[in-house]
């Protein structure tokens, strides 16, 4: 299955080179229950960054089309559950989330800078949409598959508008 939000996340996560840990992070088009399909992004910080910046058991970044970005700490599972802002928008640019993420990291700026104001991705200009993008206008907010739109215009294979 192609993801609809692919794009974007191989555009966050090669903002975050050095940053996340591409081992441990994925996306996913999935039903949550059965009824509504949530396009989701989970993004693990290096774990050796996140331990200097006082996250010992890691933290990760999460995005949905519902929620935009938030972040938690790890628990001992790897999970987390409690979730904070951290940036505005919802599909701020890849270089918002990477500048966020290193306010996250700088336990300076963590308490005071988070949720980061983010620079919102532009409406793609009026495009053909590819068949991921299309299909996923029937389940969420056509705004916001515009917003990825843009990234199907600028990334690799399997994202070229149909």
């Amino acid at each position: 299955m192609i993801l609809p939000h692919g794009p974007y996340f191989t555009a966050v996560m090669t903002a975050l080179v050095g940053t996340a840990d591409p081992a441990e992070s994925w996306a996913a088009y999935d039903s949550d229950n059965g009824e509504t399909m949530l396009m989701e992004i989970v993004i693990y910080l290096e774990r050796e960054r996140a331990a200097a910046a006082g996250f010992t058991r890691g933290v990760l970044l999460y995005w949905d089309q519902v929620t935009g970005w938030q972040w938690c700490s790890c628990d001992s599972t790897g999970g987390g559950s409690d979730v904070h802002g951290l940036v505005g928008g919802d599909v701020p640019t890849p270089d918002s989330v990477a500048h966020a993420a290193a306010l996250l990291l700088d336990p300076r700026t963590r308490a005071t800078a988070l949720p980061a104001p983010g620079t919102e991705t532009p409406d793609a200009p009026a495009i053909a949409l590819n068949a991921a993008l299309t299909a996923a206008l029937d389940e969420d907010d056509p705004a916001t598959v515009r917003r990825l739109a843009h990234y199907t215009r600028t990334s690799g294979p399997g994202t070229t508008p149909a």
